[in-house]
């Protein structure tokens, strides 16, 4: 199978592996985050597994969480006068 990444490396690869010990990739855990409304390592851990290897992928995951939860949540409310 050939590899998706493109010249430009992996950083604009859709698939990279946000835990390569399962083989669970950003986009998957973007879409869990997003679609599930998960706000922890632990949560995204039972829905989707990711991070129950070695560890060594949660500071990427906890990344993930925060700025994807981040943007799916609610805009606050405002009050002008």
């Amino acid at each position: 199978m050939e590899s998706p990444c493109t010249s430009n490396g992996c950083g604009d690869c859709t698939e990279r592996y946000a835990c390569h010990c399962l083989g669970i990739t950003a986009d998957q855990v973007i879409q869990a985050v997003t679609t599930l409304g998960l706000r922890t390592l632990d949560e995204l851990r039972q829905q989707t597994g990711a991070g129950a290897g070695c560890t060594a992928c949660h500071r990427r995951l906890r990344l993930l969480i925060h700025r994807h939860a981040q943007s799916s949540s609610a805009s606050p409310i405002c009050s002008v006068r």
